[in-house]
């Protein structure tokens, strides 16, 4: 699966007046689990689909496997940019 991150913007507080920017596809993902709105980790299929996504997006590495970010002001931060919305995608469907 693919996990696309968009509606991207460089500041937090930045007063939307359109879609904003597309953000990084992360491929090789196996699993996501949102806790309370306020942390989100997702699974990857192999060590190296992990270390890819920890490269694009900066998340901190949770266990060989597994990346975790912490939501902040409802926006997903990654890569010194701030998302509004997520898809999961089937990877042929992404491409």
């Amino acid at each position: 699966m693919i996990l696309h991150l968009f509606h991207g913007r460089t500041d937090p507080a930045e007063e939307m007046d359109n879609w904003g920017f597309d953000g990084p596809r992360l491929a090789g993902v196996v699993g996501v689990h949102m806790t309370y709105l306020s942390e989100l980790k997702v699974a990857f299929e192999s060590v190296a689909a992990r270390q890819a996504a920890e490269a694009v997006t900066g998340w901190e590495s949770d266990d060989a496997h597994t990346l975790i970010v912490a939501i902040t002001d409802d926006l997903i931060p990654a890569g010194g940019a701030f998302y509004g919305d997520m898809a999961l995608d089937a990877a042929e469907l992404a491409a």
